[in-house]
């Protein structure tokens, strides 16, 4: 590898006149710049949808620079707030859920299907679920669930 290195920096000297100690100098910076690109953060707001028992809800997420996820999920204008932790590694995102409670009002015909839902979370407390996550750009993500379940989520821009 080195010798490859110099046989093309000798190419640049030699056709351009320029000194080898510059023409490495480039050489190593432009390396450089390639090696250091940031890598994109989950922290910050995110919105989208996921399909729940064939339904689709609404959802918006905040990872928190402290290893905190905050979703809340709505559909029909009946909510879901929902905390657990969470860590990335790699394309891995672990979480791990904590809590979950309904937001506003809930209509009486709904309350039964909702409290059979917030038990079968309380079920899953504590135990880590893995999902890979692929940055499509800086503000677009997509993931895929344990299960297969395939969900995109858009950062949310500050206004």
């Amino acid at each position: 590898m080195t010798r490859r290195i110099g046989s093309f920096l000798d190419g640049i000297v030699d056709n351009g006149g320029m000194n080898k100690a510059v023409a490495f100098g480039i050489v190593a910076l432009g390396l450089m710049a390639v090696g250091c690109a940031p890598k994109p953060s989950l922290v910050g707001k995110w919105t989208g949808d996921m399909t729940v028992q064939g339904q689709t809800l609404s959802g918006n997420f905040e990872f928190t620079s402290d290893g905190k996820l905050k979703m809340n999920f709505s559909q029909g204008g009946i909510g879901i707030a929902v905390n657990s932790g969470y860590k990335l590694e790699g394309d891995k995102l672990t979480t791990t859920f904590e809590s979950a409670e309904p937001v506003g009002e809930v209509p009486a015909m709904v309350k039964a299907m909702l409290d059979q839902a917030m038990k079968q979370m309380d079920q899953q407390k504590g135990k880590p679920e893995v999902s890979t996550v692929v940055f499509k750009d800086a503000d677009t993500i997509e993931m895929t669930g344990s299960n297969g379940q395939k969900m995109s989520w858009t950062r949310v821009k500050a206004e």
